[in-house]
């Protein structure tokens, strides 16, 4: 954990979740003015686990319900992600079409160039033999 310089960590607010997977468990996070500061995983002892067993069960209830809410907001999150990964692609598309075009509209403006310049010169040189005659 880190935390800032002259803080102890009884200054630090700490939640406590057991862990789901395993009722032995628990993670312990710990926070300081609403900042996230660690967590760390400890066991939990069986004295506790008797004196809060009511506690336990209605943070495991709080929990599945949790992880229900979590389970749809990160579909949402994947949706997201993938409109955004779907909309670059196509604005990158676009942009290389555009690249593209521009590209071919310079080589026609060249070509048209030489052609004028191509057909000068040969005006200019039929000019010049007609003078000569």
């Amino acid at each position: 954990m880190v935390v800032p310089k002259g803080v102890e960590l009884s200054d630090l607010d700490m939640e406590m979740q057991v862990d789901n997977g395993s009722k032995d468990e628990a993670v312990l996070t710990y926070t300081y003015e609403g900042s996230l500061v660690g967590s760390a995983r400890a066991k939990v002892s069986e004295k506790y686990k008797k004196e809060h067993t009511a506690n336990i069960k209605k943070q495991e209830k709080n929990s599945d319900k949790n992880s229900d809410n979590k389970e749809d907001t990160s579909g949402k999150k994947d949706l997201k992600q993938k409109l955004v990964i779907v909309f670059a692609a196509v604005l990158l598309l676009l942009v290389l079409v555009f690249i593209v075009r521009v590209i071919q509209y310079r080589k026609m403006i060249k070509r048209k160039r030489r052609r004028r310049r191509k057909q000068q010169n040969h005006r200019q040189d039929q000019q010049s033999q007609r003078r000569e005659k």
